[in-house]
């Protein structure tokens, strides 16, 4: 069986030997290795009793293949396609008994690559181990060699993502506030796409810099200084994660103009008396971003609005003449869950082929929720959430609630991950409030919210939960 060592990318060093791998390739932005053969394995050196977290993403370009993956003999992960080209993207967790750590990969495999004696099971597209359920970019170890050797570049949204908002405005990214990077109103897809203003945000981030469309906002990386140039970077031929935004205007909290009668939740950026109000021009739009349908791995509706609202979503996924025969993407997006009612999910899940929701809920209590979300409808939303679990087939309907932190609810942190432990979702992502006086992380208030932080994320590994923080709770 073919042997490789691969140098480990955390500080000490080390190595991962692989077994049954083809060597690493690449294209532009992404590395792969290929599974030949109904065996293969990877063996590194891990400290016993260190909990550890793997991400990975499993491709499987035939139907019929199987894999089971076990370590110490137990299976921890076992995966069977349910369609041709069909992509596993998730993680599982195991703590080693001793120092050394052998994944095992057990495999059926189906059809034999051009010229290769070996049959073809799967491809192993990322793989990552963290010493714990908090994501850290600077990963323990990368399969793809990426972090050590900085072949793809730190942030990959302009060379595979494409936002799309309701006046046809074109960005790479939801954080990007400035000039749009295009115009479907103006310009086809294609151009959009390979527009001179996309082209120099790609070769910003291809430089290891932050460009001047990402600058100033939320961005996560802006406030990182360990930023590299990539050695390669060139965008694809066309995006795989659509974002389409609904129209501004489109919420059921708050309404078409939010006012002090009929106020928007206390973090959103409607609330704000100099907010700019968005022309619907979706349905001229959405005939012009058809082409790219057959090429998405996601789709995602959302915007600052909310979908299942008068059934937006389904208007946009009307308009795009999205057939889940025809495009086996993933549909995603973020609903308050008021309106998110158990009608509603099954025309969801009848609608769209593979679902991923996510319940934004931002406390555990009514009287917090009332706070926040200026409506009353706490226990309305924990119905939805509930009735989501009970229909959803998990193989196919992923969900989770995610926490926006503020000083209203900071003292809440670890009800909500009881809460979400108790719900049955998927996992939990957290994130900080910002640019609301009075309830945001300051000087004063940092340690409380680093200690939530801590807090959530004890909480989280006793009970086996997944918590994601989308930003750290830090100044």
């Amino acid at each position: 069986m073919r042997s490789e060592k691969i140098n480990l990318a955390y500080p000490g060093g080390g190595f991962a030997e692989l077994r049954g791998f083809d060597g690493i390739e690449h294209d532009a932005i992404d590395a792969w290795r290929w599974a030949l053969g109904n065996a293969q394995s990877i063996a590194f050196q891990s400290r016993a009793g260190r909990p550890l977290r793997f991400y990975y993403r499993i491709r499987f370009p035939f139907l019929d293949a199987r894999l089971t993956v076990r370590l110490e003999g137990r299976a921890v992960l076992e995966l069977r396609p349910a369609y041709p080209d069909h992509c596993f993207d998730g993680h599982f967790d195991f703590t080693p008994t001793s120092g050394a750590v052998v994944l095992e990969f057990e495999s059926i495999p189906t059809a034999q690559p051009h010229g290769d004696p070996r049959a073809l099971c799967f491809v192993l597209e990322h793989l990552v181990a963290v010493p714990d359920p908090l994501w850290n970019p600077a990963a323990y170890w990368d399969v793809r060699e990426f972090a050590r050797e900085g072949v793809a570049p730190y942030c990959t949204h302009p060379f595979e993502r494409m936002r799309v908002t309701a006046e046809g405005k074109v960005y790479s990214c939801c954080f990007q506030k400035s000039a749009p990077l295009g115009d479907l109103t103006e310009d086809t897809v294609e151009q959009a796409w390979a527009s001179p203003a996309m082209q120099a945000v790609r070769r910003g981030v291809a430089d290891g810099g932050i460009p001047a469309p990402c600058q100033g906002g939320p961005c996560p990386y802006s406030r990182r200084n360990d930023l590299a140039p990539a050695l390669l970077a060139t965008p694809r031929a066309w995006p795989r994660f659509l974002d389409v935004d609904l129209p501004n205007t489109h919420c059921n909290i708050g309404g078409a103009r939010p006012s002090e009668a009929a106020p928007a939740c206390i973090m959103c950026d409607r609330s704000r008396f100099d907010y700019v109000f968005e022309q619907d021009r979706l349905s001229e739009v959405l005939p012009k971003i058809r082409p790219l349908l057959p090429h998405l791995h996601r789709l995602h509706v959302q915007g600052t609005a909310e979908p299942f609202w008068k059934d937006a979503i389904f208007d946009v996924l009307d308009g795009l003449e999205y057939d889940p025969r025809k495009h086996p993407c993933l549909v995603s997006t973020y609903t308050n869950g008021t309106v998110f009612t158990p009608d509603r999910q099954k025309m969801f899940f009848d609608r769209c082929g593979r679902v991923d929701v996510t319940f934004s809920l931002d406390a555990a209590t009514q009287t917090t929720y009332s706070a926040i979300r200026r409506l009353p409808a706490f226990e309305r939303v924990l119905g939805n959430i509930r009735a989501f679990a009970r229909q959803r087939d998990p193989r196919r309907h992923a969900f989770r609630i995610a926490h926006n932190i503020n000083l209203l609810n900071i003292s809440e942190v670890v009800p909500m991950v009881h809460m979400g432990a108790d719900l049955g979702i998927d996992e939990m992502e957290f994130s900080t409030t910002e640019g609301v006086e009075g309830i945001c992380i300051s000087r004063d208030s940092r340690d409380e919210f680093r200690r939530a932080q801590d807090s959530i994320q004890n909480e989280s590994l006793k009970l086996g939960l997944k918590a994601i923080f989308l930003r750290e709770f830090a100044c």
